[in-house]
């Protein structure tokens, strides 16, 4: 039995959508590849320039004066040694390759502790930063546990190697070219009291903040380093006067999350 005229031409009609919607996935697929594989460079280029965290730098206390101008509360420098972590992991990256890995512990969103894999800072301090501070004779033992923690969780922050140096040891510092990428000689601002313990009950003392979490900037960078507070008497009831204006650190990070470098430095005033 011959099939109608109709039947013919809704045959062609579906034909015809098939190789519509063939055609479309075909021009799909082609797209896909163009821009995940041929523009992976170009895209990726883009990933890395525009992801950016900010360290705040803490600010430079204030001084505190009597009535005839004579200083009663300053700072002093005090000279230390910092390791700039992801300026090490980079640097190593780049000389021996692929960094060492260890597992640990961590704890996951849902409060489980499941084990993850991190690079091995501490084989990477040993193996590259300590034997070149031994030939100088400037090393000393460092908390290899602290340091494991400080990676985790403050990893913009500068690891304080040592602190309080004495003229010589910064001579020693000064005299060498470390080459070392990732360590640092640098000032940080102490508080002193001129007169050690004279006034100290209308003076006051300072100290670490109370609870970070209620500071006003909390939220205004990605890894912070609060000022100290004011703890009693004229550093407390003066506290926000005596204060400076904090500097911020701005680090461009890659599409791995690792730090490629400072692209700019504000320091406090």
């Amino acid at each position: 039995m011959a099939r109608s005229k109709q039947s013919a031409t809704i045959d062609f009609r579906i034909l015809t959508v098939a190789a519509l919607i063939l055609l479309a996935l075909i021009v799909i697929g082609v797209r896909l590849w163009w821009v995940q594989v041929k523009l992976y460079a170009h895209y990726k280029g883009k990933i890395q320039g525009s992801s950016e965290v900010t360290v705040r730098v803490p600010s430079v206390r204030g001084e505190i004066r009597d009535r005839n101008g004579v200083v009663l509360v300053t700072n002093r420098q005090s000279y230390e040694v910092d390791f700039y972590l992801p300026e090490l992991v980079s640097g190593y990256r780049k000389q021996y390759g692929a960094p060492p890995m260890v597992d640990y512990l961590r704890k996951s969103a849902d409060g489980m502790l499941r084990e993850t894999k991190e690079e091995d800072i501490v084989q990477m301090v040993d193996q590259t930063i300590i034997p070149r501070l031994e030939q100088l004779k400037v090393a000393e033992p460092y908390n290899s546990q602290r340091l494991r923690t400080h990676y985790r969780n403050n990893t913009l922050v500068p690891f304080i190697y040592r602190e309080d140096l004495d003229f010589s040891t910064i001579s020693k510092f000064a005299e060498k070219d470390l080459g070392l990428p990732g360590v640092q000689v640098n000032i940080r601002p102490v508080r002193k009291y001129v007169y050690n313990a004279m006034a100290a009950q209308i003076l006051g003392y300072v100290g670490a903040p109370k609870d970070i979490n209620k500071l006003p900037d909390i939220k205004d960078f990605n890894f912070y380093q609060p000022d100290v507070q004011g703890r009693t008497n004229i550093e407390y009831f003066l506290d926000d006067e005596l204060r400076g204006k904090p500097g911020r650190r701005i680090l461009k990070k890659d599409a791995k999350n690792h730090i490629e470098g400072e692209k700019e430095l504000i320091q406090p005033t």
